[in-house]
């Protein structure tokens, strides 16, 4: 999957999810609406490190799907994500409750895992 897909369905994600809960707050479903985003293309930050192997297109083939597509790494990096996210949401809107920060982490867990899930299912990802 490219990235444009795993963000439109990080976006999609996150407008299902403040429709089931209701959410009127533009602040808030804007952050969701971008931490989904984000999250859906975490795994993919491996294109930071392919340098290593050497020249393209070998650097990217060998690290594409590797450490960052794993649950071991994703989940951590996610729920940093999130909570960074989180923390920036806080400090520009005072009246944030706990029940936001649970929507945003849980849309950056719940990104990654559907970003990992996207890849298993093709084999372009």
């Amino acid at each position: 999957m490219d990235n444009v897909t795993h963000a439109l369905a990080g976006m999609l994600v996150a407008e299902g999810v403040c429709v089931a809960r209701r959410e009127t707050r533009p602040e808030l479903r804007a952050a969701a609406y971008l931490v989904s985003a984000l999250a859906n293309n975490l795994p993919d930050i491996d294109i930071v490190y392919t340098w290593i192997t050497g020249p393209k297109p070998l650097g990217s083939l060998v690290h594409h799907r590797g450490h960052t597509h794993t649950l071991l790494l994703a989940l951590p990096g996610a729920w940093l994500l999130g909570l960074w996210c989180w923390r920036r949401f806080a400090l520009r809107n005072s009246g944030a409750k706990p029940r936001d920060r649970r929507l945003l982490i849980g849309l950056t867990l719940a990104g990654v895992v559907l970003h990992l899930s996207m890849d298993y299912g093709n084999n372009y990802g």
